[in-house]
């Protein structure tokens, strides 16, 4: 069977990497050291929030490639990646298991096993194929590029969604603070113009994440000036990607 492929328009483009921008909301900020760096089953929206704090054997493998496919596209540096999976691979190794094999189901604020406790060949099986391609993803971070142009792509995807929550304040025209919002949008095209072309050197790269990270401060300044005269719950989404943009930034640095 000859193998078929399919050009993605631009729309198309910018659309499925915003979705993937927003599923990796989810892992970092579910995923920390408050539940030993295991994800969470699900996070309910509504009729209120509420995190599911239980891991499974799948939970864990999908939480360790998308810390992967994380950094392919530009969301996270290297350190940052090595340190989340072996954070991860350290709880992983103190779970309590039957005959080697972990469990189905753990509480991840405790680490303790959950009635009833039992063996899922399906959740194990999905772990080690997780595992497999981990490896195979580790071994090719050594050989490959320290920096590329995907780091850009991701500070990029990171500025969209900015950018959609300052839109939406943008449309109370009569706030009397809209001249925040104005300053907010030029520095965020001051930053996007320094993501539109790829350093040449190790050297040339520093500089230009040493430039992100100053137009990324000044972007979350800029938001807090902006959350002092607006509802908490109003700013509360473009705190959050102000903030991302930072971390991005310290990240790869």
């Amino acid at each position: 069977i000859a193998a078929s492929h399919t050009t993605l328009t631009a729309g198309d483009a910018l659309y499925l990497r915003g979705v993937a921008r927003s599923t990796w909301r989810f892992f970092e900020q579910f995923v920390t050291e408050e539940d030993h760096w295991l994800p969470p089953d699900n996070f309910q929206e509504d009729p209120a929030p509420v995190v599911a704090r239980r891991t499974s054997p799948t939970n864990i493998g999908l939480a360790l490639l998308a810390g992967v496919s994380a950094r392919d596209l530009g969301y996270v540096g290297l350190l940052e990646l090595l340190e989340r999976t072996e954070f991860t691979l350290e709880s992983v190794q103190s779970l309590e298991r039957f005959n080697g094999h972990l469990l189905n189901w753990y509480d991840t604020g405790t680490l303790e096993p959950l009635s009833p406790r039992y063996v899922s060949t399906v959740d194990s099986g999905n772990l080690a194929g997780h595992l497999l391609v981990l490896k195979q993803a580790c071994l090719e971070a050594v050989d490959g590029p320290l920096l590329s142009r995907d780091v850009l792509s991701g500070f990029a995807d990171t500025l969209v969604c900015l950018n959609a929550e300052c839109a939406k304040l943008r449309t109370g025209s009569h706030w009397a603070g809209v001249e925040l919002l104005d300053r907010l949008r030029s520095e965020s095209a001051s930053c996007r113009t320094a993501i539109e072309s790829t350093p040449g050197s190790l050297e040339a790269w520093s500089e230009r994440l040493e430039r992100i990270g100053d137009l990324s401060g000044a972007i979350v300044d800029t938001v807090d000036e902006i959350s002092a005269t607006r509802r908490p719950a109003e700013v509360e989404e473009l705190r959050y990607w102000a903030g991302r943009l930072a971390a991005q930034s310290r990240s790869h640095k």
